[in-house]
């Protein structure tokens, strides 16, 4: 029996299936060679069962009209010099400030480098890869189409996810069925700090602790982290919050500088509303004051979708954090919409990869390389990393491969008392662990 006629008799057995739509690829060159030679060394490229759609254009202005019709491309290959020297580097503006597509993968095949230098284009125009024409063989193409699909699918399922389950206010049952909410529960005494050290993936030691809090209520978990700073927002308590905070967490951060096991540097998470409103910046000055802790010893970390709810206002907070001589962390990086742009502005010292990202990254192609992309990106700027989550020896070894400065999760040490946290850095926890 022919493969045709299994086929045939399968589709009427079990129905028609529709195929997966391909992978939409725009060929941005004025050289008609290159087009062609793309086309032959792709023909029967694929990712996840999906072919790839390449679609061509010859100039900028052809390249812009596709791309205001097909919001959906994943990938744009692109040359710089066309019908002008930055033809190519104007349309990269287009795509990221006209239209506001900060998720299009851009890979520049240039062969006149001079135009375009590599770290400066990377830097202004949020490049994902930058390849001589005369360097790229077919298996080198064929990698670059794979890793940037791959990344922008990422992109993609995130964001679906994200659009359901990363609310801007707090959920039922996070603190409105709490009796005095926020306000209430801090009267109470029944918000606390809980210590996570952070171990230093170059040479071992501590590199810092991050306090994180936790309300509990009748011997019952209310919310923790992220959610409780929420929960504050959500009620308006977004100040309170913020003092009380840093008021803890310097004291902390003072009795530790001198300690037998002295903590290199202290984080804390910071309430968006505090961020947007500038709260956060009095609470910081008036406990560094009060407390006389060098600011080097204090973090502040701002969640990536946070920052992104009114840039400006954010923006003007790290500006005078900075001015403190406070380090800033965009904390749960890899899962929102910052551009290279936006974070060249707010210059944080660190980005800290969310943990979803880190929980695949020995598992989950996907997740491993948009954790090499922050690693990348983080250093090109300048800026270390931070991996938050870490359960898994695999996930550690990951990380030390990729060059990430900084862990931290259970797989070291489960968020602790602030009480217990100098017996358990006297004792073997790292060796124990790395």
């Amino acid at each position: 029996m022919s493969l045709e006629r299994e086929a045939r008799i399968a589709e009427r057995k079990h129905g028609a299936r529709t195929p997966a739509p391909p992978w939409t690829a725009l060929v941005v060159d004025d050289d008609p060679a290159v087009h062609e030679v793309t086309r032959i060394l792709l023909a029967r490229a694929s990712f996840e069962k999906r072919a790839i759609a390449l679609h061509h254009a010859y100039s900028a202005g052809e390249a812009r009209d596709f791309l205001d019709r097909h919001p959906e491309t994943a990938l744009v290959l692109l040359d710089v010099v066309m019908e002008s020297d930055d033809a190519g580097l104007r349309l990269c503006g287009h795509i990221r400030e006209s239209l506001g597509n900060h998720d299009i993968q851009i890979v520049l095949r240039t062969g006149q480098p001079g135009q375009a230098p590599e770290r400066e284009v990377i830097l202004n125009y949020e490049i994902n890869g930058y390849f001589l024409k005369t360097e790229l063989t077919a298996q080198k193409l064929h990698s670059i189409i794979i890793c940037a699909l791959r990344t922008w699918n990422y992109i993609q399922s995130l964001k679906r996810r994200n659009g359901s389950t990363r609310p801007r206010t707090a959920p039922a049952g996070e603190s409105g069925n709490m009796p005095g909410g926020i306000r209430g529960a801090l009267e109470r005494n029944e918000v606390e700090l809980l210590a996570q050290p952070q171990l230093s993936l170059q040479h071992g030691g501590l590199a810092g602790v991050e306090l994180i809090p936790r309300w509990q209520t009748g011997g019952e978990l209310a919310c923790k982290g992220a959610s409780l700073l929420r929960a504050a927002d959500h009620e308006g308590e977004s100040a309170r919050i913020s003092r009380w905070l840093f008021a803890e967490g310097c004291r902390l951060a003072r009795r530790w500088c001198e300690g037998a096991q002295p903590v290199p540097r202290v984080s804390l998470k910071a309430s968006g509303a505090a961020v947007r409103s500038g709260a956060v910046v009095a609470a910081i000055r008036r406990c560094l004051e009060e407390t006389k802790l060098p600011p080097r010893r204090l973090a502040l970390e701002i969640p990536e979708s946070e920052l992104s709810v009114d840039l400006g206002a954010s923006a003007k907070t790290v500006e005078q954090v900075q001015r403190l001589g406070v380090a800033i962390v965009v904390d749960e990086f890899g899962i929102g919409p910052t551009s290279i742009a936006e974070l060249r502005q707010l210059g944080p010292s660190s980005l800290k990869i969310a943990p979803e990202v880190v929980a695949g990254v020995a598992s989950d192609p996907d997740c491993a390389a948009v954790a090499r992309s922050v690693i990348a990106l983080a250093h090109t700027l300048g800026m270390s990393v931070i991996a938050e989550g870490v359960e898994t020896k695999e996930q550690l070894e990951f990380l030390k491969w990729e060059n990430c400065e900084t862990a931290q999760g259970d797989f070291f040490a489960e968020a602790m008392s602030p009480a217990l946290l100098g017996a358990f850095l006297a004792s073997d926890w790292k060796g124990s662990r790395s």
